[in-house]
């Protein structure tokens, strides 16, 4: 039995006996180092839009539980019993339908303005009153001067001069044909017509009047302009001429006898141009009454007083007349006034030289300042702006030496150097 137990065989087949049971109890035998369990992740995710709060009625999808055996990451001293949780550090939100948000509009275009009236027509052209065609008024008169400036700038802003001639008609029906909206600028000329033209820019508040050669004594409405002449420097022109001129050394200037200050302005212009062309001449004064008088009784009592020079400084009509008069019955030399009369009358005529008025550059510069929206209540025709001018020509009798003083005194006058003494305000002599 011994024998048996220590034979080889027994001994070779107890030794594989047992390396069978030990191989079997390692593979039973439980893990000293048992691998965790991971617990079940849910992801419970909610929708969320905006500062929307109510969940999604579809359910988030689940994680499922990992059965694959994971390679520890913790220490081997970990309990059995220990588990690990996994906390997101951020959420992804997730919705299985999308919603797109609704987009508010940051700023809401709101009109800040309604049209409730017509609009402004647009303007055709420039309206232009006076009682005498251009074409067929006498030469250097202020009715061509004025249409040429009106025509000027009307070509500038490419309008049109609808012009209105009345002769002795109706003032107020010209006015109302132009005055529709599109003319917003009617230039009325003529001394005789200031109250029509005054009356019209109070019916007409919309448009802009420019009264031409008319009274300034009213400036109160504001859709109003005037163009007047510096009467002080048109008597000043004549007397120096008179100075220059005279042989007998007397010398007379002709105005109303309503003592306005027109009157006072032309005769004391008249004495200081006198003065400073011929200290030693002496200057009559002659008032009229322009109701009653038409200046033939005037001018036999100049004759009588040796006058041998007359400026008439009268309205158009009776200025008209009596400048003829004295230029051709009365034998005196006579200084037009407003329009050049040696080329009007007929020859053998005594008429000096004309004093103009040429208001042509000062009315484009009006009209485009009324255009721009400015606004300007009195303008002045004057030496030193080109709005007062002598005629072309001197009467063939005068000696060139003395065309040539005058010349250069006028020159002195525009160019500002020479003052002609007169407050044109007032009319008093400075």
């Amino acid at each position: 039995m011994n024998k048996f137990f220590s034979s080889p065989p027994f001994r070779a087949a107890f030794s594989f006996i047992c390396i069978l049971v030990l191989a079997a109890c390692a593979i039973t035998s439980p893990d000293i180092n048992p691998q965790p369990v991971l617990p079940t992740r849910v992801a419970n995710v909610t929708a969320s839009l905006g500062n929307t709060t109510a969940p999604s009625t579809t359910s988030a999808p689940k994680a499922t539980q990992a059965s694959a055996t994971v390679a520890p990451t913790l220490s081997p001293t970990i309990a059995n019993t220990a588990t690990m949780t996994f906390t997101p550090s951020a959420t992804t939100t997730a919705s299985a339908t999308p919603t797109r948000p609704t987009s508010t509009p940051t700023a809401t275009l709101t009109p800040t303005a309604t049209l409730t009236s017509t609009p402004t027509p647009v303007p055709v052209g420039f309206g232009f009153i006076s009682r005498l065609d251009p074409k067929d008024a006498p030469a250097g008169s202020i009715e061509i001067a004025s249409y040429d400036g009106v025509k000027v700038v009307a070509d500038s802003f490419s309008l049109r001069v609808d012009a209105e001639y009345i002769g002795s008609g109706d003032f107020e029906v010209a006015v109302k044909k132009l005055a529709d909206g599109k003319h917003p600028i009617i230039v009325v000329v003529g001394s005789d017509l200031t109250a029509a033209t005054r009356k019209a820019a109070s019916t007409y508040p919309f448009v802009k009047f420019v009264g031409v050669d008319q009274q300034s004594d009213d400036t109160s409405l504001s859709n109003l302009s005037i163009v007047i002449s510096r009467s002080d420097e048109e008597g000043f022109i004549a007397g120096m001429i008179s100075g220059y001129l005279t042989k007998s050394r007397v010398v007379a200037v002709m105005v109303p006898n309503n003592n306005n200050f027109e009157a006072k302005r032309y005769t004391n212009g008249f004495t200081q141009g006198v003065r400073y062309s011929c200290g030693i001449c002496q200057t009559i004064v002659v008032q009229i009454d322009v109701e009653k008088e038409n200046g033939t009784e005037a001018i036999t009592r100049l004759q009588r007083q040796r006058t041998d020079v007359l400026l008439p400084a009268l309205n158009h009509t009776l200025g008209a007349e009596v400048t003829k008069l004295g230029a051709t019955t009365g034998g005196l030399w006579v200084i037009g006034l407003g329009r050049d009369y040696g080329a009007t009358l007929n020859g053998g005529n005594r008429v000096a030289i004309s004093i103009l008025r040429k208001p042509d550059e000062v009315i484009v510069q009006l009209i485009k300042t009324l255009m721009s929206g400015g606004s300007t209540k009195v303008v002045t025709l004057s030496a030193t702006n080109n709005g007062l001018r002598l005629s072309p020509k001197f009467a063939s009798e005068i000696s060139p030496a003395a065309i040539r003083l005058m010349k250069d005194s006028f020159d002195l006058l525009a160019s500002g150097l020479l003052d002609v003494g007169v407050d044109f305000a007032t009319g008093d002599v400075k």
